[in-house]
């Protein structure tokens, strides 16, 4: 990988991790926020488990 790929990989993986953070911490009543239920990596990929949303009717 390039250079600047990697740190590009590397600078967005940190912003991922510093939102799950900010995220985690979030707590409001109504469903515009979203409840962060689990973060992780696995092979090299970022992941984050938050509630489902009703789908908008049409």
């Amino acid at each position: 990988m390039p250079e600047a790929a990697t740190r590009l990989a590397a600078a967005l993986g940190e912003r991922f991790l510093n939102e799950i953070t900010v995220t985690a911490h979030l707590q409001h009543p109504h469903p515009p926020i979203l409840a962060l239920y689990d973060s992780g990596s696995e092979d090299g990929l970022l992941w984050r488990v938050h509630r489902g949303t009703p789908q908008a009717q049409s």
